[in-house]
């Protein structure tokens, strides 16, 4: 796993790290088989809500299911939950796409996905616009984490046509999503079953620091 630089003074210790690293790849890992048990083909057009909640459906079987690796009973699934956040109540509170919890005693460990159709010309700066990426630069969704992910559903081409434009979009104007200079579009291996993940890393002005985030491409056309 790659992760953000940050300063010395905001290192946390070497066994939270080792803990905050699993809860990352077991989170991905449950992305990765709740995709597999999908049936990618019937969902060429499918809009962004359908396909979540039968994503979030699949990994709910994951969960449920006494052939899945002993550590998925710590985990649950959210599809569309509402989030909790100064200022916004009741129906007014935004929503994120996915939330992913780990359960313990204490604060629990979360990681929130937003999920963008990748299928035409404005695909792009929808995926990376203030209902998109921009959600989390600006700290309106995991405010309190320093790690998300964005999920992109390839409907037309393929995954890596599709990093590449948003790759391309993000490095010729770093300065707008406030990339770090050394912590830009790095292609990288979390979980097994997602071979076009990708990882960047930001800077916030609304929230807590820096923010580091997965770019997962899933296919749904053949």
């Amino acid at each position: 796993m790659s992760v953000c630089r940050v300063n010395k003074s905001t290192q946390i210790s070497a066994n939270r790290k080792v803990y905050n690293n699993a809860f990352y790849m077991q989170v991905h890992e449950l992305i990765g088989m709740g995709y597999e048990r999908m049936d990618f083909s019937l969902h060429q057009s499918s809009k962004e809500p359908h396909i979540t909640g039968e994503l979030v459906r699949a990994i709910e079987t994951v969960l449920e299911d006494e052939r899945s690796p002993d550590w998925v009973i710590w985990y649950s699934v959210h599809d569309d939950p509402p989030v909790n956040k100064k200022g916004r109540y009741g129906k007014n509170r935004q929503r994120v796409d996915i939330k992913i919890v780990r359960h313990l005693k204490g604060k629990r460990p979360k990681m929130q996905f937003e999920a963008k159709r990748l299928c035409n010309g404005s695909s792009v700066s929808k995926y990376l616009g203030s209902e998109g990426l921009g959600c989390f630069l600006a700290g309106e969704y995991a405010h309190e984490q320093q790690e998300a992910g964005m999920l992109g559903y390839v409907q037309i081409n393929s995954e890596r046509t599709w990093a590449n434009k948003i790759k391309s979009s993000l490095e010729e104007n770093p300065q707008d999503y406030n990339l770090r200079k050394n912590d830009r579009w790095k292609k990288t291996s979390i979980a097994s079953k997602l071979n076009f993940t990708y990882r960047t890393c930001h800077d916030r002005v609304k929230a807590n620091g820096y923010i580091g985030i997965s770019h997962v491409f899933l296919r749904f056309h053949n």
